[in-house]
């Protein structure tokens, strides 16, 4: 397949290589646009994290979302990949404007900036013996 094909051309003209078709969409383990290890990561750093959505459409450029202190500052965060062009990953952050400006977007393939972001912004960290980061855990389950 490719790139200036369909989608991909529409979303990145200029790119033209060719590409196997598995190449396109990116499933590795520890890798930031993947829901588990953004949430797996958060809750390390001290958040407590809610699953919201992760079923888009199949050409929807948003991935998934979740909610981050949900309890009190409600930062919805929502992955966007292949938006702007193919490989191309975005944070989008939302909490009607009150830390985050409306539709705050973050390109970074690093988490410590994403987590530097929220505690820069105040977003609350929980302590470990808190139970809203118990019942986080527990809906993972």
């Amino acid at each position: 397949m490719r790139r200036e094909d369909g989608l991909f051309g529409k979303l990145c003209p200029h790119i033209w290589v060719d590409l196997p078709k598995s190449s396109l969409s990116i499933n590795m383990k520890n890798n930031v646009s993947t829901q588990g290890y953004f949430i797996k990561r958060l809750r390390d750093s001290g958040f407590a994290t809610i699953k919201l959505f992760d079923k888009y459409a199949q050409y929807d450029p948003r991935k998934w979302s979740i909610m981050v202190d949900p309890s009190n500052t409600s930062v919805i965060i929502t992955c966007y990949q292949n938006r702007e062009c193919v490989g191309d990953v975005m944070f989008e952050f939302n909490d009607g404007g009150n830390r985050f400006i409306k539709n705050f977007n973050l390109k970074t393939q690093s988490m410590e900036i994403v987590i530097t972001t929220l505690i820069e912004k105040g977003v609350e960290q929980m302590y470990s013996n808190s139970n809203y980061i118990k019942y986080s855990h527990d809906q993972e389950e």
